[in-house]
C-alpha cells in the first residue's frame, strides 16, 4: 500500500512539476508578444493562462492593457477590477485611472466617479485629480449642452478605423484601415488585428457631406 501511494505522489509531483513548466513557457510566450506591441497575440495566451486557474498582478495589468490599447473598454475594465481586487497593493494608480475610464466610456458612471476617488487616494496625477474634483457635475454639464449639436454617421464610415481628419480646400484627408492588401492579400496588424492604416481623401460638399473617397498615393 505503502508503494503505490508512494507511486502515486511522485507521479502528482511529476504531472504538477510539468503543468508549472508548462504555464511559465506560455507565460514568457504572452510576455513576448506583449512586449513586441502583438496585442491580440498575447490576449489569447494570457486568457488561456488565467482560464487554467493561473495569476498573477503582471498578467492582468498586461491582459487588460491588451483591451485598453485597442479600445475595447468593456473587457478592460473587467480585468482591471479583477487586478484592483485581488492585487491592490500591487495596483498602480495608473490602473485606477484606466479603470475609471473604461467604465465611464462603458455608461458606469458611478463606478467610475469611485475608482477616481480611489486614484486621488494612491497618490495618482495631481493635475489629472485637480481636473476632476473640479468637474465633478460633468454628466449635468454634458446634458445641458447636448441639444446643441447633432451627431450623425459620415456615409464613407467603415466598420474600420476612420480617424484624425484634416481639411484642405473641399476636401477631407483621414486616417484609415478600410483597405491594405499587398500582393493581393489583406495584412492585418499584430497590435489589434486590424489592416494597416492609410491616408485617404473625401470630397465634402457644402453640407458637409463626403463622398467619393480614394487613397492617397
Amino acid at each position: 500500500m505503502k508503494i503505490v501511494y508512494k507511486i502515486s505522489l511522485i507521479f502528482l509531483m511529476v504531472f504538477c512539476t510539468n503543468a508549472l513548466f508548462a504555464q511559465k513557457t506560455q507565460i514568457k510566450k504572452a510576455d513576448k508578444a506583449y512586449d513586441q506591441y502583438a496585442y491580440i497575440d498575447a490576449q489569447e495566451i494570457y486568457l488561456k493562462v488565467v482560464a487554467d486557474g493561473y495569476r498573477s498582478a503582471e498578467i492582468l495589468k498586461n491582459l487588460g492593457n491588451t483591451y485598453y490599447f485597442n479600445a475595447d473598454y468593456k473587457n478592460a475594465a473587467k480585468w482591471y477590477e479583477e487586478l484592483i481586487k485581488d492585487f491592490p497593493s500591487e495596483t498602480e494608480s495608473v490602473y485606477y485611472f484606466r479603470a475609471a475610464q473604461s467604465l465611464k466610456s462603458d455608461g458606469n458612471y458611478k463606478r467610475s466617479d469611485e475608482l477616481m476617488d480611489q486614484f486621488a487616494q494612491v497618490g495618482g496625477l495631481t493635475r489629472v485629480i485637480q481636473n476632476y474634483q473640479d468637474n465633478k457635475d460633468y454628466l449635468s454639464d454634458i446634458q445641458s449642452r447636448s441639444d446643441k449639436y447633432t451627431l450623425e454617421k459620415a456615409e464613407i464610415n467603415t466598420a474600420n478605423s476612420d480617424f484624425g481628419p484634416a481639411f484642405y480646400l473641399n476636401h477631407i484627408v483621414f486616417a484609415s484601415a478600410m483597405d491594405t492588401v499587398v500582393d493581393g492579400k489583406l495584412r492585418l496588424h499584430d497590435w489589434n488585428n486590424q489592416p494597416f492604416l492609410n491616408l485617404y481623401m473625401a470630397d465634402m460638399d457644402a453640407e458637409g457631406k463626403l463622398s467619393n473617397t480614394q487613397k492617397l498615393s
